[in-house]
């Protein structure tokens, strides 16, 4: 979605916004504004891309959102820093002029990225007195806290509206999961994996607290999302009906 000019050349960015781009011998290229943007959705794969059937599209049409005016711009495997870097490099470069509102949807990534690299089969209950990664643990919910409430107060200085969308839970039973380890979850398994979304969950709702951010909690939607598998595509994505969940709680989020 990303446009670029470089004298008489365009670039074509896959993501939203490429902000550096390699224009060698052309003299330089630089952003274009898009002033028609009033919606910008930042976050992972969940969010994914315009094109997407993922919550986006079913908020834009519940909303009545034309597509010029809402961005997509959901990246898979995008850290809180990373996001916080994309929208840094929006505001400094006043791509949005006249955005009015940021759907904030990130953290998952970093979650995941911490269990894969200490206990992918899950097999420690992070509420475990002997649970081994309880400071590093700790440091990474630091991190996560800093970093957010960084990006939000970032977008509100800059005049706009922010709602932060949490995760919805892991279920058991589905084939393919390949945030951990690609096999499918037992009961045990999931329950253990659900103490992280649970951590993060709680960590989000503090930081749009603490920066009064609005929240669309899907914590109120656990027991929706669990009634049925058909509501994921894997065990840390929704399909297109658990995305029409996110677009429903966005929705009532956003009410006055």
């Amino acid at each position: 979605m990303g446009l670029y000019n470089c004298k008489t050349y365009q670039v074509h960015i896959v993501e939203l916004i490429g902000f550096i781009v390699l224009c060698v011998g052309m003299g330089g290229c630089g952003p274009v504004v898009q002033p028609e943007i009033r919606y910008w959705a930042l976050g992972d794969s969940i969010t994914g891309s315009a094109d997407q059937l993922t919550y986006p599209r079913y908020l834009a049409a519940e909303l009545d959102w034309p597509d010029e005016e809402f961005s997509v711009d959901g990246v898979g495997g995008r850290t809180v820093a990373e996001g916080f870097q994309q929208l840094d490099s929006v505001v400094a470069a006043e791509i949005y002029p006249n955005l009015e509102l940021l759907i904030y949807y990130l953290g998952g990534a970093d979650m995941v990225g911490f269990v894969a690299q200490r206990d992918p089969g899950l097999a420690i209950s992070l509420n475990d007195p002997e649970y081994p990664y309880t400071q590093e643990w700790q440091n990474l919910l630091a991190d996560l806290t800093e970093e957010m409430t960084a990006t939000i107060t970032r977008a509100q200085q800059n005049g706009w509206v922010v709602l932060m969308v949490n995760y919805a839970p892991i279920p058991e039973g589905l084939e393919d999961c390949p945030a951990f380890g690609g096999n499918q979850l037992n009961s045990e398994e999931a329950a253990r994996a659900n103490e992280y979304v649970a951590a993060l969950n709680q960590l989000i709702a503090e930081v749009a607290e603490q920066t009064h951010a609005s929240l669309a909690d899907l914590r109120m939607d656990q027991e929706e999302f669990l009634s049925d598998l058909d509501h994921y595509r894997d065990c840390t994505h929704p399909n297109d009906e658990g995305a029409q969940i996110i677009a429903r709680r966005i929705v009532e989020s956003l009410a006055p």
